[in-house]
């Protein structure tokens, strides 16, 4: 018995074209979708759960927004010769306006927050090397009361400002 003339195609038949009838014979190895396509849903449903799980727990590695920097609840101010409460007290007020550049005050209100951060910190005897501290939330509640000053008070305490150099 012989082999007959017509051998058979090696390779696995795949059917790429149903509507035409055709069959290719392909010479390597096909590969279903649908063999491996549990394993492409299982990949993708954990992916979506570790994403899920790392903003549920507060992790922000992809969040576009900056995190807020934590900054110090006041401002220390060192004492140096010739140094009085007023000057250390124009000093933070200068450090916060520097950390907030959107702050804008006139001297009439830098003087107010100035001359009541002063009365607030009097210390008897101001010592070389000592630090003052002066409380951010103080600072900012005094923003708010200048920018709150009628007419007539900001009239004083312009003309108290004449002379000061901020």
């Amino acid at each position: 018995m012989g082999m007959s003339s017509k051998s058979k195609p090696q390779g696995k038949q795949v059917n790429l074209f149903p509507e035409k009838g055709e069959n290719y014979v392909a010479k390597g190895p096909i590969f279903d979708r649908q063999a491996h396509s549990g394993k492409r849903y299982l990949l993708i449903v954990a992916i979506v759960a570790i994403v899920g799980i790392a903003g549920f727990f507060g992790i922000k590695r992809w969040s576009r927004t900056p995190s807020p920097v934590n900054q110090p609840a006041t401002i220390s101010q060192t004492v140096m010769i010739n140094d009085s409460q007023t000057k250390l007290a124009r000093q933070a007020l200068a450090t916060y306006l520097g950390q907030q550049p959107d702050i804008t005050l006139s001297n009439a209100q830098k003087l107010f927050i100035e001359t009541t951060l002063a009365q607030a910190h009097k210390i008897p005897h101001l010592t070389v090397g000592s630090s003052v501290e002066f409380q951010i939330s103080e600072i900012a509640s005094l923003i708010t009361q200048s920018q709150n000053l009628t007419a007539s008070q900001i009239q004083k305490w312009s003309e108290l400002a004449r002379g000061v150099k901020f």
